[in-house]
Parts: structure tokens; sequence; C-alpha cells
């Protein structure tokens, strides 16, 4: 029983603390997203030191940029 109990701790734990890591790369998700070669810059500096936040700013880049590509076509045709 105390186990399980233990195991609850840590979840919640867990859960703070990426909760608090998805607040601290909101920035850079913003940023990559708005202007993808930023994030495109941030991925390859921060790929060896700090993975997850690297992977986060290329999808973001990634997004923006397919994002800019369909508005750019949308106003050709308005």
């Amino acid at each position: 029983m105390e186990d399980k109990k233990r195991n609850e701790w840590v979840n919640d734990d867990d859960a703070a603390e990426q909760e608090k890591n998805q607040e601290k790369y909101t920035g850079t998700i913003i940023i990559s997203f708005l202007i993808p070669l930023v994030g495109l810059i941030l991925y390859f500096a921060k790929k060896n030191s700090n993975p997850r936040q690297a992977n986060l700013a290329g999808k973001a880049a990634g997004w923006g940029f397919v994002f800019a590509l369909i508005v750019e076509q949308i106003s050709k045709f308005v």
C-alpha cells in the first residue's frame, strides 16, 4: 500500500515538473512558429545541450513554415 502512495507522489512530482518545463518552452515554441528561421537556428544550437527544446523548436519551425506557405497560397487567390 505504501508503494502505491509513493508512486502517486512521484507521478505528481513528474507531472508538476513536466508542466513547469512546458511553460518554460512556450516562448521557444511561439518564436519558432512565428519566425521559422529562428526556430531552425535554435534547433541546431540546442540539439546537443537540450534535445527536448531543440525538438520542439524544430517542429514549431516546420509547422510555421507550412502555415506561411498555406497563407501565401490562399492570399494569391483572394
